[in-house]
């Protein structure tokens, strides 16, 4: 974990601060002095889930929302796979 948000290369050399694997998102941690930690794919969305669940989102709010956010990740990284073949 760092002060300074990690770069775009940068994040991807992070472990991910829950499970270990390659970071691609980074979360800033105010109960640690707001140090930002990396974080996969993965425990991303289910951190977004935790995060709309405690703030009393209704279960059906919370699924579309996760949904639309796991589509507009899906669509992202097309987009960098398409940007880094040209």
């Amino acid at each position: 974990m760092r002060r300074k948000p990690y770069t775009e290369i940068g994040i991807n050399r992070v472990p991910c601060r829950r499970c270990g694997g390659s970071s691609s998102q980074q979360w800033q941690i105010c109960s640690l002095d707001n140090k930002w930690a990396g974080i996969c794919d993965k425990c991303d969305i289910e951190l977004n889930r935790i995060v709309l669940e405690f703030m009393r989102f209704t279960p059906n709010m919370v699924e579309c929302l996760i949904k639309d956010y796991e589509n507009r990740k899906e669509i992202a990284d097309v987009k960098a796979i398409a940007t880094s073949a040209i």
